[in-house]
């Protein structure tokens, strides 16, 4: 599985984003799937939404200054990764 790891001051959240792939299509440089992956641009497309979202909810944190919980941190992954499995 591909892993998402997100860290904010002392909220710390591991999970897996749902997408499984060969370790041999993964490219550590640039932190995407290959082109080797027959699904690569949807991969990285999806990949890329789960980041920009991430980005935007850690953002929204610093900006408002919100305080919240760890639990609660992982429950809002979650739901960005997975939003139609998950309700806030």
């Amino acid at each position: 599985p591909i892993y998402l790891d997100v860290n904010f001051k002392s909220l710390r959240a591991r999970m897996s984003t749902g997408i499984s792939i060969n370790t041999n299509t993964w490219d550590n440089k640039k932190r995407n799937v290959s082109s080797k992956h027959h699904n690569f641009k949807l991969i990285n497309n999806k990949l890329k939404s789960i980041e920009a979202g991430v980005n935007s909810f850690v953002y929204e944190l610093k900006i408002k200054e919100q305080v919240i919980n760890n639990d609660e941190f992982r429950n809002s992954i979650l739901s960005i990764i997975k939003p139609q499995e998950y309700k806030r």
